[in-house]
Formats: C-alpha cells, sequence, structure tokens
C-alpha cells in the first residue's frame, strides 16, 4: 500500500492507485536533464476527506484554483519516501455521486536550480560584485583575488589613430596609426573565476555545493574565463544628438611669449571650436556650413570652455581634428653649451606629435646624412632611450668633404626622450647613437660606447602645420550631465633655462579646419557601473555554462531536493568503491540481457574546444587542432565521431606582447584575423569565451610599470596578470582526457545488463535523495551472473511501483 501526502495531509487511496518511478543515471550525468527528474499520475478517489484536501476541486474553476497554488507533495510506501516534489490536478472524473476520482500528477524531486539555471541568462548571476569602470578599478580588481578581473588582452597593436590618411601603401591601411605608450580601459576585458561562478549560480537558488573536487582541485580553482562587454546600439543616440562643431579662421596667429613654462591652453589661446550653428557668423562674418547640433546639448558659456550636456544615459567621447600651425625657433642653452635645442609646440595633452602629423618645408636629406646647420627631428627605429646619457655621433672631416679613409672629426649632440635637436653639420655619412660616461681616470674626458639603436632623421625649416586626429576617453555621462570640451594643452618637449634671460616667441595658430564631434561609444567607459549585467555573456543560459565546466572534467551532478545540496565530481572520483549486495534481489527466472556498451558510439571520440578565428589561424599555421584529443574505439557501431567538444569554451593561445612601459608579457589572444591598427575604442567587441589557467601576478622588471590611462592621468601597476593554457589540453600525458579514462574504457569493453531487480522503497529513497553514505547511482552493485559474481554500476531502474511485489527494470553497466 502507498500513501499519497499533499500540504502534510494524507489522502485516502486505494488498491488501484498507480505510481510506477523510473530513475535514470542520466539526469546526474547531464544537469541540464534534471529540470525535472520524472512525473507520476496518481488517481485517488474523490472521498470527503480527499475533496477537502483538493480544495473540492471537483466544482466549478476549482481544478484551476487548486494548480494556481504550488502544493508540496510526497509519496510513501511502508513509512519510507519514494518520491518527493509538487502535486497539481490534471483532471476530475465524476461517474456519479459515489463513484469519482481526481487524477493528480506529482511533479518529482523538481530540482530548482537546474531548472531556473536553464531559464536565466549567464549574465543574470548574482552576488559577483558591482563596480565603477576605472583605471583604478582595474588595479584593484587585480590586486584582489576575489575572482572577478579585467585582464589586458591582446585585440591588435596598442596604437592610436592620429589621422585618416592612407600612409601605409604596403598594407593599404585606411588611417594613421602611432604606438601609445599606455593602455586605455578598451584594451582590457573581464575574466571570471570559474568556481565562483559555479558556486554564485546554484547558490542563486537557495542550493549549496558539496564537492571534494570543488576544495581540493587546484587547476579548477585557477580557472578562469572571459567575460563579455555589454554592447550598446548607438544608432538612436547618433540620430538625437550627434553633434560637429567648428572654429572660426583665427586671422592673425598668435604670438605667444614663452614664459619658460611652454604650455598653453585654454587660458592662452582659447575655445577649441566656436560653434555648432550654421547660421551663426564670425567678427569678419564667417559662417561654418557644415556644423551642426541634433538634439542641442552644446552649449558655449561666455566665458569658459564648450560644454555637452547629455539628455539621457550614454557613453560618449569627442573626436578630435586638430589641426594647427607651429613656428620653430632655436635658442641656446647655458654658456659652453655648444648645441641648442628645438622649440616648437611638438606636444599635445602631453604626448608627442607624431612624426606623420607633421607638415613642413623639409630639408631634402638622405636618411641618417643629415649636412647643415638645420633643426632636426629624430626618431628612434630601433631601441628606447630613458635617461639623458646617449649622444648622437656625427662623422665629418675639417674641409667638409668626407673621405672615408682620411681623417675626420667627430662631433656628438646629446639626445633625450623628445626627438629633436640642433646642431650644425656640414658633410655627415653617419649619424650613431653612443652613451656617453665620465672617464673615471679623467673626468672631463668622455668614454663612448656604441649602442644598438637605430635612428631616421629629418630637418625642419622655421614653421610646421601639424594635423592630428584623436578621441578622447568615452566616459559614462547619465542625463543631466556634462562633459567639457576643453582646448588641449600645447606643449614644447624641449624647455631650455635661458642663460641670458632672453624670452622668446613662438607662433601658435588654430585653423578653421579644426572640427570636434560627437563619438557615442557601443562599450562601457569611463564611469560606467559594472556588474555581471554588463561583464558577462546574455546569448547563453547559466546551464549552458555549466555544461562546458562539466565537459571539460567529465562532472557528474547529483540533487538530494530535500536538503538542496548539489553533490559534484568527475566520474572517476564520483563513485565508490564500497559495494552493495545485490545478488539476492536478482529474479533468475527472467531473461538477463547483455549487450556492447559502446553499441551507440561513433567510430572515434573527440575530445576538444570551440574554435574562433585566432585559434582557427593558429591549426592552420601549426597544421594541429589546439587542444583536441581523438581516440578510435575498439568496439565501434557506427562510421561517425562521438563529439564531446566544449559547448561553449573556447581554446585559448596566449602572445608574448610589448605593452606600453612594461616588458613582453604573457596576453590571451583576441587579435582580429588582418590585426590591422585600430583605435582601441573602435575595436571589435566580439569576445569569444576563452578559457585559461589565472596563475597570478608577475612582478615586471626594475623600473617597469603597466600603465592604464583615464581622465588623462596614468595609473601604474607594479605587476601583470599571467595567463597559460598549458594544462587544459586534452591530449597529452597530463592533459583532461584522463577524465575519461573510464567513459572510453566502458564504450571499449564495457557490458550494459538489463536484469529484473526486486526493490524496496528504501532502495528508491537513497536513489532520489543522495546523501554521503553513497547508497545511489554512486555505490557499485554487486551481481551474480552464470555463477559467477560481477560488480556493476546502476543506470537506470524502470517502472517501479512501490504497491507491488514484482520486480523491476534495472539497468547496469559493467565497465571491465
Amino acid at each position: 500500500m502507498i500513501d499519497l501526502y499533499i500540504d502534510g495531509k494524507r489522502l485516502d487511496t486505494d488498491q488501484q492507485t498507480d505510481a510506477a518511478i523510473t530513475l535514470s543515471i542520466g539526469s546526474v550525468e547531464d544537469p541540464s536533464q534534471s529540470l525535472t527528474a520524472f512525473s507520476k499520475s496518481i488517481e485517488v478517489p474523490a472521498t470527503a476527506r480527499n475533496k477537502e484536501i483538493m480544495q473540492f476541486a471537483d466544482q466549478l474553476h476549482g481544478v484551476e484554483q487548486f494548480n494556481n497554488a504550488k502544493h508540496p507533495a510526497r509519496l510513501e510506501a511502508g513509512g519510507v519516501v519514494v518520491m518527493t516534489g509538487t502535486a497539481q490536478i490534471t483532471k476530475v472524473t465524476v461517474n456519479n455521486l459515489l463513484n469519482a476520482s481526481y487524477e493528480v500528477n506529482l511533479i518529482g524531486a523538481e530540482y530548482e536550480w537546474a531548472k531556473k539555471a536553464a531559464e536565466a541568462k549567464l549574465n543574470e548571476t548574482d552576488g559577483l560584485g558591482s563596480w565603477v569602470f576605472s583605471a583604478a578599478t582595474i588595479k584593484s580588481l587585480l590586486e584582489s583575488n576575489g575572482g572577478v578581473y579585467l585582464f589586458p588582452v591582446y585585440r591588435g597593436q596598442y596604437v592610436r589613430r592620429i589621422n585618416d590618411e592612407n600612409t601605409d601603401r604596403k598594407s593599404g591601411t585606411s588611417g594613421t596609426f602611432v604606438l601609445r605608450p599606455y593602455t586605455t580601459l578598451a584594451d582590457y576585458l573581464p575574466f571570471f573565476n570559474v568556481r565562483l561562478l559555479m558556486e554564485k549560480i546554484i547558490g542563486q537558488y537557495g542550493y549549496s555545493i558539496r564537492s571534494d573536487f570543488f576544495e581540493n582541485n587546484a587547476l579548477f580553482g585557477r580557472l578562469v574565463v572571459a567575460g563579455e562587454w555589454e554592447e550598446y546600439d548607438t544608432s538612436e543616440l547618433e540620430e538625437k544628438y550627434d553633434f560637429l562643431a567648428g572654429k572660426f579662421a583665427s586671422g592673425e596667429p598668435y604670438f605667444i611669449v614663452t614664459n619658460q613654462r611652454y604650455e598653453f591652453g585654454f587660458n592662452e589661446i582659447g575655445r577649441i571650436v566656436d560653434t555648432v550653428r550654421p547660421e551663426e557668423e564670425s567678427a569678419d562674418e564667417e559662417v561654418l556650413e557644415d556644423v551642426y547640433d541634433k538634439g542641442g546639448c552644446v552649449t558655449f558659456p561666455a566665458v569658459t570652455e564648450p560644454v555637452f550636456t547629455a539628455k539621457e544615459d550614454m557613453v560618449i567621447g569627442f573626436e578630435y581634428n586638430l589641426e594647427y600651425v607651429t613656428g620653430i625657433s632655436t635658442e641656446y642653452a647655458a654658456e659652453g653649451d655648444k648645441y641648442g635645442k628645438l622649440i616648437w609646440f611638438d606636444t599635445v595633452d602631453g604626448e608627442a606629435v607624431p612624426e606623420e602629423c607633421i607638415e613642413a618645408d623639409r630639408t631634402d636629406i638622405s636618411k641618417n646624412t643629415p649636412q647643415g646647420e638645420y633643426m632636426y627631428i629624430y626618431r628612434l627605429t630601433k631601441g628606447t632611450i630613458n635617461d639623458d646619457k646617449h649622444y648622437i655621433r656625427f662623422r665629418h672631416n675639417k674641409d667638409g668633404e668626407y673621405d672615408e679613409n682620411g681623417e675626420y672629426d667627430e662631433t656628438y649632440v646629446k639626445i633625450g626622450q623628445s626627438g629633436s635637436f640642433v646642431c650644425t653639420v656640414n658633410v655627415s655619412s653617419t649619424a650613431e647613437v653612443f652613451i656617453g660616461e665620465p672617464n673615471p681616470i679623467f673626468p672631463s674626458r668622455m668614454v663612448w660606447k656604441k649602442t644598438n639603436m637605430e635612428i631616421e632623421m629629418f630637418a625642419l625649416d622655421n614653421s610646421a602645420t601639424i594635423k592630428l586626429k584623436y578621441i578622447v576617453e568615452p566616459r559614462f555621462l547619465s542625463a543631466g550631465e556634462t562633459m567639457t570640451i576643453k582646448t588641449p594643452v600645447f606643449s614644447s618637449s624641449n624647455a631650455p633655462n635661458m642663460a641670458d634671460g632672453k624670452a622668446p616667441y613662438i607662433q601658435l595658430a588654430l585653423t578653421n579646419n579644426t572640427t570636434v564631434k560627437a563619438y557615442f561609444c557601443k562599450r562601457p567607459g569611463y564611469g560606467t557601473a559594472l556588474s555581471a549585467k554588463n561583464m558577462l555573456q546574455s546569448g547563453i543560459t547559466q546551464m549552458d555554462f555549466i555544461s562546458a565546466v562539466k565537459q571539460m572534467f567529465d562532472l557528474m551532478f547529483y540533487t538530494n531536493a530535500e536538503t538542496k545540496e548539489v553533490y559534484i565530481e568527475p566520474r572517476e572520483a564520483f563513485y565508490t568503491s564500497t559495494p552493495i549486495d545485490w545478488r539476492g534481489r536478482m529474479d533468475y527466472s527472467q531473461e538477463i540481457e547483455i549487450e556492447d556498451a559502446g553499441n551507440d558510439i561513433g567510430k572515434t571520440v573527440v575530445l576538444g574546444y570551440q574554435t574562433d578565428d585566432v585559434i582557427e589561424r593558429h591549426n592552420e599555421e601549426t597544421v594541429t587542432e589546439l587542444g583536441t584529443y581523438r581516440e578510435d574505439i575498439l568496439k565501434y557501431h557506427a562510421e561517425d565521431e562521438e563529439d564531446l567538444t566544449n559547448p561553449q569554451f573556447v581554446a585559448t593561445t596566449v602572445v608574448e606582447e610589448k605593452i606600453p612601459g612594461a616588458a613582453a608579457i604573457s596576453l590571451i589572444d583576441f587579435s582580429p584575423d588582418d590585426d590591422e591598427p585600430s583605435d582601441p575604442w573602435e575595436l571589435d567587441l566580439d569576445a569569444s569565451m576563452k578559457v585559461c589557467e589565472y596563475l597570478g601576478m608577475t612582478d615586471l622588471p626594475e623600473g617597469q610599470s603597466l600603465l592604464i590611462r583615464d581622465k588623462g592621468v596614468n595609473t601604474a601597476i607594479k605587476s601583470f596578470p599571467e595567463v597559460s593554457f598549458d594544462n587544459l589540453h586534452f591530449e597529452g600525458a597530463n592533459g583532461l582526457k584522463s577524465y575519461y579514462a573510464k567513459t572510453i574504457e566502458s564504450y571499449n569493453y564495457g557490458k550494459r545488463i538489463t536484469a529484473q531487480v526486486k526493490l524496496s522503497p528504501a532502495d528508491v529513497e537513497n536513489l532520489m535523495l543522495p546523501n554521503d553514505l553513497r547508497r545511489d547511482f554512486r555505490a557499485l552493485y554487486r551481481l551474480s551472473i552464470g555463477g559467477e559474481d560481477v560488480y556493476c554500476r546502476l543506470e537506470e531502474i524502470n517502472d517501479y511501483d512501490p504497491a507491488s511485489a514484482e520486480p523491476t527494470e534495472c539497468v547496469f553497466l559493467k565497465e571491465n
């Protein structure tokens, strides 16, 4: 006799009540099958007691009212719970006043965590934390061990755009780019500790994890997986709030008397732009026809710089197209310093003007053969200068004609990081870089040590036109917040200490080709509130992520719905070696079926990861499949492959790249196919879900830092996050294929045994409600077949009826 309880109250049942139960290892092997372990329909008579418990569901609308509420239910046999879940009425049958019944659907062991994880997106995971996007946040997350990180990644060259002109005929690259001496917020991508994510997902629904693997496996504890930035659709913002501001012709150029600061901005030269209104006239009746302000967001206060006011939440930066004319002059420093310095506005907002941005009358000289008294610009093409001990050596003879075999004079010109100097050289055949140090015996003399640096040089006349394009870092603005359209600071990299007190002047004129345009960013920018919502994938579910973790280690998930515990272990550790003796339970009067376990398996088992463009390039270049392992099955029944590829995670390649300000460090490769240079804020947002091992922060060499810039200021980190994929290959002696050894062994040698076994309600209760005793699917079952004892794993019980004394069909797996 079985007993059915709903809302804690026992219902009247009769001999006709049937509750056959089927349990399978499938829901343990694959958590996505655990959404509802099983359900059974049970018919109970409509007695007076049952009507009250069922809230008189036989009345009009009674079924709907009962089913709209959640009713806990359990099924007992001999006082032992054989099924738990919730009850719903599927049908009410009334034949006559004395013969009526309810059909109750008992939805058994509903694993709420699995059901909800299959519905929720990964970026809906709770409890990971919240931050504000900034360099300080990046540094804080890297220096903590909280499981959420922002790693620098390689998404192409560390460059910035300086104009739209095509100067690279070889590659056909659109625009001109120069190296950046820092990283920006756009160079970083969120990464999450895999164990942390698993715990947060399952814990989000009130369940806890019981796992020796989670607690003790160091590799698993170090796993991290890439998130992705939320991508914003900016088309509507552009349509509503885009603007283009212009500059009226300045007329006479500014002649600025240097006060030995050599820095000039808004206070000296005024606004960078003058108007966004095409109808507005300058004092000289000049108009700018191309300017506009779609949303009326840009204002020009009387005495301050222009301001953009956001009318709704957005991430916005400004695209500057800057054009100015600067005079170039020379001045000598202290008496006795033979060689002067070049003074001109060669720096904008602290960054040197690249050679590619300079339009000037240049003296036609060959590379490395300057001659005459000129203002020279040099650019190192090999090496780095970090001190003031470096000199360029010119060799020439006294007669002005160079003779390779004759006598010559040497002229040494001190250089620094500025890239410019002034000197007189009549004829020079070489320009080499040396380090000069005082002679320890004769301090007045120098010891010259040749370096391996290489340089390019060109010479200028007395003025230059600078054309420079760049994006001012995008920031988050909420409705009503403002952002100033700032005049950049123009400065000279050389600031001589004038010996005679003279104050030279330098020309600076902004042209009417200068514009500022709105740049609506498609990703989080400085000041954006960060959380799982905009840092994790929105296109997959939490269960998709769990299934990907399961694949790496062949994990098994066993849920106790009563205690809300989820037991998780790799298959190899999931099973216990302590046997349960069922030899006396077998019904030998019925046929015992034995077949090969791998009869539905293909010819080859494939273990591996997803690929992206980076991995496909790697595989093509190396003629390999990164991380993939294949093994032929001995007893295969089909020619195709048994594909056990990870459903989400992508293999990772790590490249050694030089990050500005730091040595070459290991970076996860997200570079595009063409690896063409691009502004960091314009890089592709697509981020594969790469998985790798995070080894912690590694110190940089002395004097080096990882520089992160926001709001024009660099934040320095003296270490970098070291990552690796070496231990995550499936192939190799220590590959992850070892977690599949038992599975593949069962394909090769295993036998599947189907037999009739006499089960008790306690047996089923153990299977339904796992605990630390492991008398469930994790147990080793001892059977007797043909007079021989065999040890098997239980895979399935079919149609167990607790009200019947008949044996139940059970399916076992004998591994080897």
